[in-house]
């Protein structure tokens, strides 16, 4: 695997990052991976950002929808190592609301989040998800 990775603060609390990743490996299996987002400080309480992620492999060198016939040394007909390319796009807010909210810790945050998943093998997938964000203090003597 080979990576790299670019984060680039920008004046106004403004923040793009950028990934890239190529995988490569003995089942003749080679991907690439592209990941660009931006996000905002809008006050220390509101955080957005968005993100897009294209992703595109090869099969893996035995992968058949199907086998007929004899069945060769190594087979797999699973989805995962079938070639194919991918688009994400994401939304993402986190709010962390000043003070504490009622017993859980100060800093506690909300994440709201939109993913709309698309690839050329027929998936695709809308996702909507939400979590809470709690700081822990861990205390050493």
């Amino acid at each position: 695997t080979l990576t790299a990775r670019v984060r680039q603060a920008l004046p106004s609390d403004t923040y793009l990052e950028a990934d890239y990743r190529h995988y490569f490996d003995d089942w003749q299996v080679t991907s690439n991976a592209l990941n660009v987002g931006v996000s905002h400080h809008f006050s220390p309480q509101l955080l957005m950002n968005a993100s897009y992620r294209r992703y595109g492999q090869t099969g893996a060198f035995f992968y058949q929808p199907q086998y007929v016939g004899a069945i060769p040394q190594f087979f797999t007909a699973d989805f995962r190592l079938e070639p194919f390319t991918s688009n994400t796009y994401s939304g993402k807010v986190t709010i962390t609301p000043k003070g504490q909210i009622a017993w859980l810790p100060e800093g506690t945050g909300l994440t709201l989040q939109y993913d709309r998943y698309q690839a050329d093998n027929g998936f695709q997938a809308a996702i909507f998800s939400a979590g809470v964000r709690v700081p822990v203090k861990i205390f050493t003597k």
